[in-house]
């Protein structure tokens, strides 16, 4: 597979699945996962977009260390997809708006935790390696765009 065919693969399942764990790594060096609403923005390339707040462990960890890892599902888990990569979390009131006009009806959790719009942050992924895994088939596809 190519970029653009796993770009594709991955919009479709955003589409349906409309969550994905993040994991990133703790003051403790241990993986740490939670579910979150990402979405791909037209235009914006090979990146993932997501809110959370500021005042949240998770942009500390962020902070701490920008390699986390995605993993993306449909719901009868016939194929699923790994995405690593760096992330950043942007303050840029913008792309907050743009991302809100997406995705706001899919915050509503965020919501219920998270009163202060002033804390929300943009959580930027840039994707650095794909893999795309059929699980009944026992067949996958990577692309490292890590150049390691």
């Amino acid at each position: 597979m190519y970029k653009k065919a796993f770009m594709e693969k991955l919009e479709e399942i955003i589409e349906e699945s409309k969550t994905a764990l993040l994991s990133t790594i703790d003051d403790k060096g241990y993986p740490t996962s939670r579910w979150m609403s990402p979405i791909l923005l037209p235009g914006k390339g090979e990146y993932i977009y997501a809110i959370t707040a500021s005042s949240f462990p998770k942009t500390h960890q962020i902070n701490n260390s920008q390699k986390i890892e995605w993993l993306f599902q449909k719901k009868d888990l016939r194929e699923i997809m790994n995405i690593k990569g760096k992330i950043n979390v942007i303050d840029n009131p913008s792309i907050k708006k743009e991302i809100l006009e997406i995705m706001g009806d899919r915050l509503g959790v965020f919501w219920k935790i998270n009163e202060d719009v002033s804390d929300m942050v943009v959580l930027e992924t840039e994707i650095l390696y794909f893999k795309y895994f059929k699980p009944m088939k026992g067949a996958y596809d990577i692309l490292d765009l890590r150049g390691e």
